[in-house]
């Protein structure tokens, strides 16, 4: 497990309020999209080794290597 993102590497690092829950996939479309659900509390945290449709600023594509990233929204 050394080196990913899974819940079972992060979650018993948390402290505070940030980063619960923890939602992780392997792989997603965007981490942004993990986020959309408005009964999420604030400080929700999605994450992903992977992004198949991800976007950064100005809309413009955000494309990595598998693995390569640390790649999460908040």
């Amino acid at each position: 497990m050394s080196g990913t993102l899974e819940p079972g590497r992060v979650v018993p690092l948390l402290r505070g309020r940030l980063g619960y829950p923890y939602l992780w996939k392997r792989e997603c479309a965007s981490t942004q999209l993990l986020l959309q659900d408005p009964a999420l509390p604030e400080g929700a945290v999605a994450a992903t080794e992977h992004q198949t449709a991800g976007r950064g600023r100005l809309g413009r594509r955000w494309e990595e290597p598998p693995g390569s990233s640390v790649l999460l929204s908040v």
